[in-house]
């Protein structure tokens, strides 16, 4: 595995963290803190938001960075055109995601 793409991505989780957390105290200030993480498989990390539940945020492939919306728990949505949302090496990779998750296709 790269390092510099496991870099990345850790600055991701750090971005899409600052970003639900702003996002919380603006709108739901009433609402207790949300807390982002992530896990690693064998071919992916999922990105998981720990609310009054635990829901899956995203996914990111380890070998390049690749972005992707979630199936389901255990899968990224990998069977579209436009699968790929963009790059965690990308200049702005935090325009792929809003507090809910990754961003459908434009």
């Amino acid at each position: 595995m790269n390092d510099y793409i496991e870099h990345c991505f850790l600055d991701f989780v750090k971005g899409i963290q600052n970003l639900v957390t702003e996002h919380r105290e603006k709108n739901f200030p009433s609402l207790g803190p949300v807390v982002i993480g992530h896990d690693r498989g064998r071919k992916y990390w999922r990105i998981w938001k720990k609310d009054q539940g635990t829901n899956v945020y995203g996914f990111v492939r380890k070998e390049d960075g690749a972005i992707f919306m979630a199936a389901g728990w255990k899968g990224p949505q990998t069977k579209t055109k436009t699968a790929i949302r963009g790059y965690v090496m990308d200049e702005f990779p935090l325009d792929y995601v809003n507090a809910y998750g990754v961003k459908y296709a434009s």
